[in-house]
C-alpha cells in the first residue's frame, strides 16, 4: 500500500508533529509509514483520527478516491435506467424501467431527469468505461451541437457528440482511437434520447 495520498499531506514541513500532538499518533509510527523500506500501515483507529484531522475520507487516505474532502459528497437516489448505452459498438435498445440507484456525487442538475450507464472507451476521458452520466430529456433540440447525448440509432443505444453538418448529423466519438465507431446519418433515423448533463466515474 503506497498510501499516496497521506504521503502528501504530511509532506508540509513539522505537518507530522502537529498530527502526532493533535491524534496522540507517535512520530515514530508517522514516520513508519512514510518510509517506502518499512512495511507499516496505519491501523482503523490511526485512519480515522489521520481523516478527522486533514477533514478527508479515510477512502480519500487509502488512494481509493481522488476526492479529499468527504462533505463534498453526498449520496443521491436517483432513477437509473436499466439499459446500457455503449460508447462503443451499439447496444440493442429495449423497452427498460427505471430503478432507484443510490449514487455519489457533489450534486445533482436541476435539468438532469434520469441516468444511464455507459459501456465502452470510445467517449473516454470525457466519459469513461462503467460510469453513469445523467440526462436532460427536455433539450432543445436546435442547441445541441458538440453536445454529448445518448441516441438510438437504428435500435441501438449510443453515446456520442452531436455534431451537425452541412449535409448530416455526425455522432462522433471522443476518444481518436475509436473514431472507427462514428456514425454519419443523412436522414431522420435517429432518436435523441437525452443530453449529457453530468457524468459520474
Amino acid at each position: 500500500m503506497e498510501l499516496i495520498h497521506l504521503k502528501s499531506l504530511l509532506n508540509k514541513r513539522g505537518e507530522s508533529a502537529k498530527l502526532s500532538r493533535a491524534t496522540n499518533i507517535s512520530t515514530g509510527n508517522i514516520s513508519d509509514w512514510l518510509n517506502p523500506s518499512k512495511k507499516s500501515t496505519p491501523n482503523a483507529e490511526a485512519l480515522c483520527k489521520i481523516a478527522s484531522y486533514f477533514n478527508c475520507s479515510v477512502d480519500y487516505l487509502l488512494d481509493r478516491t481522488e476526492v479529499k474532502n468527504a462533505s463534498s459528497q453526498k449520496i443521491y437516489r436517483f432513477p437509473i435506467y436499466d439499459q446500457q448505452a455503449a460508447a462503443g459498438a451499439g447496444m440493442i435498445g429495449r423497452n427498460g424501467n427505471f430503478e432507484m440507484e443510490d449514487i455519489t456525487t457533489d450534486y445533482i442538475p436541476d435539468n438532469a431527469v434520469f441516468g444511464i450507464h455507459i459501456k465502452g472507451k470510445s467517449m473516454e476521458d470525457t466519459i469513461p468505461d462503467d460510469s453513469v452520466v445523467l440526462l436532460d430529456t427536455k433539450f432543445d433540440p436546435y442547441n445541441l451541437d458538440n453536445q454529448n447525448v445518448i441516441v438510438e440509432i437504428n435500435g441501438e443505444v449510443i453515446c456520442k457528440q452531436y455534431n451537425q453538418q452541412s449535409d448530416h448529423i455526425w455522432f462522433k466519438s471522443l476518444n481518436k482511437e475509436f473514431s472507427y465507431e462514428d456514425r454519419h446519418i443523412y436522414d431522420d433515423n435517429y432518436r435523441i434520447i437525452g443530453k449529457v448533463v453530468k457524468v459520474i466515474p
